[in-house]
């Protein structure tokens, strides 16, 4: 089928990693959210979230490693006993840009209910270890849990480098357990030319839907991509 295509708070506050030579500094601007390309396209942007599944998690890395799908991680720190073991398979095809890692915040808090220095936290400590754990950075790429945000959490992010806001135009809405029949009805609204599709490493409901998924990807002739093939950004510049 595949072959179709609480970590602690010492760790978010020591640091995990560094920019390191071959990992740019953060560049501040002005953030701005985004949700689908900006020119006409056929290309779409799987996004995959969380990672609470270790069956999921390890089905989407299967699924990458074999079909050559590109895919975008948003993977939270506080699992990282999850994503961890992943991350040798996960190396090779992100350093070939078939699979890019963004930003999802460490605790995967509601940022708006919290304060500064808090969203501060929450965004830098996940990039300490998305740095330490796959030896890229996720900038300019920031996804607020649940995708609740607002101008001063966004002027945060944009302050540390993450100046695209990473929303989605269409979800599996699979973040929770969902009926097979309903995650599929999902991504026929969702998969459309130059949207971002947000789905979740959650729960194991999609990993039997690969194939149905692929199909309609083929039929409706869609390129799937990363976001930095849709929006022409790269991780050796790590700024939009």
């Amino acid at each position: 089928m595949l072959g179709l295509l609480g970590l602690g708070a010492a760790l978010a506050l020591t640091g995990c990693g560094s920019d390191g030579p071959d990992i740019p500094p953060p560049v501040a601007g002005p953030a701005s959210p985004i949700a689908r390309s900006r020119t006409p396209t056929r290309r779409v942007a799987l996004t995959v979230d969380d990672g609470y599944s270790d069956e999921t998690v390890a089905a989407y890395v299967q699924l990458a490693h074999d079909s050559g799908l590109p895919l975008t991680f948003d993977p939270i720190a506080k699992l990282a006993p999850v994503w961890e073991k992943h991350a040798p398979r996960l190396k090779p095809l992100i350093e070939k840009g078939q699979v890019q890692i963004a930003n999802h915040t460490f605790h995967h808090l509601t940022l708006t209910q919290l304060d500064d220095a808090q969203v501060r936290r929450e965004i830098e400590s996940n990039e300490q270890w998305i740095q330490k754990t796959f030896g890229v950075t996720s900038r300019p790429y920031m996804r607020p849990p649940s995708g609740l945000r607002d101008a001063r959490t966004d002027g945060i992010a944009g302050d540390l480098g993450f100046t695209r806001i990473l929303m989605w135009q269409g979800s599996f809405g699979d973040a929770t357990l969902l009926p097979a029949d309903r995650l599929l009805a999902n991504a026929r609204d969702a998969l459309l030319p130059g949207a971002i599709v947000v789905g979740h490493a959650n729960v194991g409901t999609v990993v039997d839907l690969y194939p149905e998924l692929m199909a309609i990807i083929r039929e409706r002739q869609l390129v799937p991509s990363t976001l930095d093939e849709m929006f022409g950004t790269s991780r050796a510049e790590g700024r939009a």
